[in-house]
Formats: structure tokens, C-alpha cells, sequence
């Protein structure tokens, strides 16, 4: 008796080389519309999926036809695979969405509640908020520990200061999000709590040894991992521990 086919192996096969990369390529746009340009961009990159910004976002309206514009134009290019519509969709000072969907608290006010059911409920909103719109991904939850007062970027982003309480706090986050159809993609692998530079900016060196990544940093990453984490998302920083010499984003 044959084996049934995998739907996903037999779409693989019709795919080319140029396919294949461009499905693992996201991409920024400029502009709040998708015109004739994006189309034919579309069509050449075989783009796998974009990310939406602040000055991509005006309203609940101007954003639904945009996300609509750009699943059209993936699909008029003829990809299969459904577009990837990302956003960074936290809640707190890191929220994209449109005023009109609502205001969602920082990951510290999540955390300071100690209410692993709330924060099932906040991650449950978040992902209806994010599929009314269209989208399908969320780079959120933030599941660095924020150890350093001094660190310009994480701050009340993070769930708590020990990687329990963001074990406790941000895994429900994370499922909620889910729960709704949308990606939740866990960030910032492997730890960017403990850090004194914005990696946008320059390059952060993390320099404790093994035993303490382990069992700070890397804690709430490997539990999102047991747990079905779907995506995650790499920090562009050095720790040396891991590798002395290349960035993790490219180590």
C-alpha cells in the first residue's frame, strides 16, 4: 500500500531554485499602498513575506487594503504559499497596529500581574487584533530577562527580571497569540536582557559563561521550544560563550 502523498513535498517538487530563496526572504516596502512597482517585485523576487512598520500603518482602513493589496499581488505573481504579513505587535511603546485596535500593555504590566491567565487573555487579543487586520505573524513576545538597568532597549518590554517569571508570563503570551491564526515569533535569541547597546546601533557583547546562559538567558527560549514555539527570532549580538568571534545573527 502506498504511503499518502505530502501535499508539502509534492509542492517543493514543482518549485525552482529562485522559488525556494524567495520564500525564505521578508522584506520591508515603502509607501502605504501596494502600486504596480510592488507587483512586478513581487513577481521577480518570489517574496515570502513583508513586514509592516509604523510608517507603513495610518488606520484600521488604509491598513486592511494594504495587507488585502499585498496578498493580490502575491497571489497575481503567482506564489502559492501564503504571504507572510508580519508586524511587531508587543503592546507598551512597541505597537504597530492602527489606533483603532485598541491599546495592549507593555510585557512588564503583563508581568507585574502574576496572572498566567491574563496573559493568556492579552495574547488571545493581540492575535484577534492582528488577524481582523489580515496578518498572519507577530514578532512578539519579547522572552529576554531584563538583568541590566542599564540596557537601552529592552526595559519594560521584557515580562520580568528571572527567567521564571518570563517563563510564566510570556509563554501564555505566546500561545494566545497563536490561538488566533497569527505566528507568534519569540525574540531576541539567545538573551538580549543583559546588554548596555541598541543592536540597531552597534553591536552588544554578552560575556557571561555557560552555566549563567543557560540558566538565565537561554531559560524562557528553550522552554517556548518545548512548548511549540514556531519561529524564532535571532538578536544581532556577540556572546561569547557561544561563539567569541561572529555576531549570533550570523553565526
Amino acid at each position: 500500500k502506498q504511503p499518502p502523498s505530502d501535499p508539502i513535498l509534492e509542492r517543493l517538487r514543482t518549485m525552482s531554485l529562485a522559488d525556494k530563496i524567495g520564500q525564505m526572504v521578508m522584506v520591508g516596502i515603502e509607501g502605504r499602498y501596494v502600486n504596480e512597482d510592488m507587483t512586478a517585485w513581487f513577481k521577480e523576487g518570489r517574496i515570502g513575506g513583508v513586514i509592516l512598520y509604523g510608517d507603513n500603518i495610518v488606520n484600521m482602513e488604509q491598513t486592511i487594503e494594504l495587507v488585502n493589496g499585498l496578498k493580490q499581488a502575491s497571489g497575481a505573481a503567482g506564489i502559492e504559499p501564503p504571504l507572510f504579513i508580519a508586524t511587531d505587535q508587543e503592546g507598551g511603546l512597541v505597537s504597530r497596529l492602527p489606533d483603532e485596535s485598541g491599546e495592549f500593555p507593555p510585557a512588564r504590566t503583563i508581568g507585574e500581574t502574576g496572572d498566567p491567565q491574563y496573559a493568556l487573555s492579552i495574547g488571545r487579543a493581540i492575535g484577534q487584533a492582528m488577524a481582523a487586520l489580515g496578518m498572519n505573524m507577530d514578532f512578539a513576545p519579547v522572552l529576554d530577562v531584563d538583568t541590566n538597568p542599564d540596557n537601552p532597549v529592552i526595559g519594560n518590554r521584557a515580562f520580568g527580571t528571572t527567567p521564571e517569571d518570563v517563563i510564566r508570563m510570556g509563554i501564555p503570551v505566546m500561545k494566545g497569540i497563536r490561538s488566533e491564526g497569527v505566528i507568534p515569533v519569540v525574540k531576541h535569541f539567545p538573551g538580549h536582557g543583559d546588554t548596555e547597546e541598541d543592536s540597531h546601533l552597534g553591536l552588544p557583547v554578552v560575556t557571561h559563561d555557560q552555566e549563567r546562559l543557560d540558566r538565565v538567558e537561554l531559560a524562557p527560549f528553550a522552554a517556548a521550544i518545548e512548548q511549540g514555539a514556531d519561529v524564532v527570532m535571532v538578536a544581532h549580538l556577540l556572546m561569547r560563550a557561544q561563539d567569541p568571534d561572529v555576531p549570533s545573527s550570523m553565526s
